[in-house]
């Protein structure tokens, strides 16, 4: 049972995981843009389906992402020197001081000779915004994991809690039983006419113990696979419900009729056929009753 719940727990982890994540940095954020940092928190986390993440991206006002690289100190774009250690970042005209391109011979301000001029200076950097792509990118992979992790749990066989058991029962044998009701015989020839060989069929009586517990009683109808000196029976857990898989060795390929057991305390199993190694189709009837 607990790995059933597996699913669950994963989508709860993502519920306040990426939430979290989306807050922090929409606070952070919107605190060094001079923004009302706790309103855009709780609009980003309030609104649904992250649509309050993606209108604070978009309205969200421009800042000074560039820093000095001797000091680290936020400057601006205008900056010429670095107002905390005095490092230069542009290159400026000898003659009136206004920043130039050092690609460029003549000052568009004075008109001054720019050929010969030669300056040390360090441009600032501009700083990466690794949270924002970490973010997105969280966003992206989480719920590809989840489903990757589901179909794992899907595929790898876990145990399902609870038994089963399986039998085969003659056709004469069932008719003949006198336990067994003269309405329900007459159900089930009814039902045996109108099988086709192609499938496997199945009559399935649910039987709730209490709310936890239940039990599946199936009359199985296999076009082929009768007389099987081996049957092995194996349960896991699926991805919405458990799953038990009846395979049948070494037939004597004629008709058979089986009677299986389930008892478990999940969810309706599904049930998966093999004969002689060939994955039979199964096409399963609820029913009223207790057909074996």
């Amino acid at each position: 049972m607990i790995y059933a719940l597996i699913p669950i727990f994963i989508a709860i982890v993502i519920v306040i995981c990426i939430p979290v994540m989306v807050g922090v940095y929409v606070y952070q954020d919107a605190k060094k843009r001079n923004m009302n940092a706790v309103l855009w928190t709780l609009i980003a986390l309030i609104v649904p389906s992250l649509i309050g993440f993606i209108i604070y991206l978009l309205v969200r006002t421009n800042y000074s992402d560039l820093k000095c690289p001797k000091c680290d100190n936020t400057v601006l774009e205008q900056y010429i020197v670095c107002p905390n250690c005095g490092n230069k970042l542009k290159s400026t005209c000898p003659s009136c001081g206004i920043a130039v391109n050092p690609e460029w011979k003549i000052c568009p301000q004075c008109a001054s000779d720019l050929s010969f001029t030669k300056q040390d200076f360090t441009p600032p950097y501009h700083i990466k915004d690794k949270a924002l792509w970490k973010i997105l990118l969280a966003i992206i992979l989480i719920p590809l994991i989840v489903i990757f992790l589901i179909i794992i749990i899907n595929l790898s066989g876990i145990p399902s809690s609870g038994s089963c058991s399986m039998s085969e029962v003659g056709f004469d044998e069932y008719f003949n039983d006198e336990l067994i009701s003269e309405d329900t015989k007459d159900y089930v020839k009814n039902w045996l006419e109108n099988a086709s060989e192609n499938n496997v069929y199945a009559l399935c009586y649910e039987y709730s113990l209490n709310e936890e517990n239940k039990d599946y009683y199936y009359l199985i109808y296999t076009p082929s696979g009768g007389g099987a000196k081996d049957i092995s029976l194996g349960q896991s857990a699926g991805l919405l419900s458990p799953k038990t898989e009846i395979n049948l060795w070494k037939t004597e390929n004629k008709e058979g009729l089986y009677s299986l057991m389930i008892s478990i305390n999940d969810n309706k199993p599904k049930i998966e056929v093999t004969v002689e190694d060939k994955k039979m189709p199964i096409n399963i009837t609820m029913v009223d009753f207790n057909p074996t």
